[in-house]
């Protein structure tokens, strides 16, 4: 049995500690459908936590992709995490954590058949724990559309996109995002391993802009 089409839309969540939306290896959903998950859609959404929570992410979608079917849309949500992210894992764990964070392990030997897209999220980000507004780890068949990131945090390492490539060429596409860091750090990232431009598709018409 094969679970398409499934969406979390129009919730508004507030927490004061840690609870998220999240869609893990596209065999559970929500920790309580343990079946095969493809063309997922979290969409118009509010999440929102107190000043005092840390919470890993806001939305998180965590993939192990085995079919050339996987995909998901993240769209038109909005996130807010006064109090930043808790204190980041690190590359070698489960991915960097974000207000937006899309772990997609998935090293270029499927070739799937649509990009998954993230598009048209407003994102705020705070605190002082090395926290990220969207995080593109280790991602390839992306699309980052119409994004709006602010990044509060006083952190100077934290920044607004975080983005990672992986092969193959031309399978990440960033166009049209806005990111706004007042706290000293940067607006966007590159993971400097995979920095090289053969990764990348188009990307256009962003707007980065930091105090740092």
């Amino acid at each position: 049995m094969s679970c398409k089409n499934s969406s979390i839309s129009n919730n508004s969540i507030c927490a004061i500690k840690a609870a998220n939306i999240a869609i893990s290896d596209f065999s559970a959903f929500i920790a309580s459908v343990t079946t095969f998950l493809y063309s997922a859609l979290i969409d118009s959404n509010i999440v929102s936590f107190g000043a005092g929570a840390t919470p890993a992410s806001g939305i998180m979608v965590q993939t192990v992709t085995s079919n050339a079917a996987n995909y998901y849309k993240i769209l038109s949500n909005k996130v807010y995490l006064p109090g930043g992210t808790a204190a980041n894992p690190g590359l070698n764990s489960n991915g960097y954590y974000g207000g937006i964070s899309c772990y997609n392990n998935n090293s270029g030997t499927i070739v799937l058949t649509t990009n998954s897209t993230v598009a048209n999220n407003m994102v705020t980000i705070g605190g002082a724990n090395l926290s990220y507004g969207i995080v593109a780890n280790w991602g390839p068949y992306m699309n980052y559309y119409y994004n709006s990131i602010l990044v509060t945090n006083t952190n100077t390492s934290s920044g607004g996109f975080y983005l990672m490539a992986y092969t193959p060429a031309a399978s990440i596409n960033v166009q049209n995002n806005s990111a706004y860091n007042i706290g000293g750090g940067y607006a966007y990232m590159i993971y400097s391993g995979y920095a090289a431009t053969t990764y990348w598709g188009t990307v256009n018409n962003n707007n980065w802009i930091s105090t740092g």
